[in-house]
This record gives C-alpha cells, structure tokens and sequence, in this order.
C-alpha cells in the first residue's frame, strides 16, 4: 500500500518530536543528565500509533539522544520506523547541540541530517539552505527534551529558541510554567507543564509535562494543530 505523503508528515512531525534538546548557557539543574532508557506510548486522535524508546547514552564528553520508534500494525500501515539521533557536546557545565540525523531504522540509511556551527552561527541542512542564526540564540532539537530535563523552568517564560530537525527549522516562545498533575501508565506525578508556540503558526503548539521530582523527566509530550493532537505518554 502506497503510504499517505499527509499522514506520514504528520507521524513524522511527532517522531521527531519531541521538542527540545539544545543551547542553554545557564540556568542547569544538574551538571550533567543521566543515562537511562525511556519508553513511550504514542497516541495519534485517540488511536495507538505504537511506541518511542528513548535512550540517553554519554560518550566521552559527548552526548547521543537515540528516539527509536515502533509503529502499530495500523500505523505500519502509513509510515516506517525511524530512528532519530541528536548529538551534544558537554564541557562539564554546558551542554551544545552539535547535530542530528533522520534514519530509516530496517535499512540504517540516514534520510536526513543537519549540524550546528556555533562559531559561524550556522546551522546547515543536508537536503535543505544553511540557515544563519544570531550570536546567542537558543537551539533546541526535535527529538528529545534532554535540555529541558536540566534546565531552571521559572526563566523559560517569554524566551524564543529555533527548535530543529533534519528537514528545517521552527521558532517558537515558551509560555509561563505552570503546576499540574497527571496520570500516565508509569504512574501519577506532579509536574511542571511547559508550552512552546510557534511564532508564526499559534495553532501549532509542543506541550511537556516535566516530573519535578530529583529527574525533570518528561511524563508528558503533546503537539497539536488545530483539532489534531499526539501524545506521549511514560510507560517506564
């Protein structure tokens, strides 16, 4: 069956999801993220699209955020598995988003990939125009919060980052953090909800509900565009 080029955007928009993992110059939690292995469960209109598995790995003084996912049996039906691989320098106090890949997980072939030049302030796109940024500004990736897990949430509100991915880049602004509570199939926990809006497309927001326990670990990632939503929910 020929693949919907609609529905596989739409997947793949959430593959890469999740929002954040990027420049912060200030403001960590913890001098350096821990190792660990996530799982989620990916919720598409209130249908099942499958599973992410997350793994956060440190190599040397490098870090490599690893999103694999595994599409249901319906889902298969529209899209393939991707694994998407976002890569950070760490010097012992900053972490720096260095470069990400998009690769189709049967075959390993990189689809796509794109690399940040902090020196030059460019980011370079392998199917797509290089892209300058101004000196300072934020860079997050689309594939895993990894950032955001170390970060002061009070000092986020108002701030604007590019959030990117193989294919492009978005800007958004984060809104005030707020407190809730929400149930997910790993448990109940009190979280900090943090909102990302796209500047140009309010429609168009990443919402992260962060445990705030001694692990800022995300229980909760939504993106939605007009009446469409997906969610990842912890499961371990």
């Amino acid at each position: 069956m020929k693949k919907s080029i609609y529905t596989k955007r739409i997947f793949y928009t959430y593959w890469l999801l999740t929002l954040f993992a990027s420049i912060f110059t200030s403001g960590l939690h913890a001098a350096s993220p821990a190792e660990q292995t996530l799982r989620y469960a990916v919720d598409f209109i209130g249908q099942s699209a499958g599973e992410i598995e997350v793994i956060i790995k440190r190599e040397g003084d490098e870090y490599l955020v690893t999103s694999i996912s595994h599409p249901s049996l319906i889902a298969q039906m529209f899209l393939e598995s991707y694994t998407l691989e976002s890569r950070f320098s760490f010097d012992g106090e900053k972490l720096q988003l260095k470069s990400g890949k998009e690769i189709l997980s049967e075959t390993g072939e990189v689809q796509r990939e794109f690399n940040v030049d902090h020196d030059n302030n460019v980011l370079s796109f392998s199917a797509g125009e290089p892209l300058n940024f101004p000196e300072g500004t934020r860079i997050e990736a689309d594939s895993f919060p990894l950032l955001l897990m170390c970060s002061d949430l009070d000092s986020l509100a108002g701030q604007t980052y590019l959030s990117v991915s193989p294919k492009r880049a978005r800007q958004y602004v984060y809104q005030e953090p707020e407190q809730e509570s929400v149930s997910v199939p790993a448990g109940e926990f009190s979280t900090i909800k943090i909102v990302g809006v796209r500047t140009d497309s309010p429609d168009r927001k990443v919402n992260v509900w962060l445990n705030t326990g001694d692990r800022q670990i995300p229980v909760k990632i939504t993106t939605s565009k007009d009446d469409r939503e997906t969610t990842m929910t912890l499961m371990e």
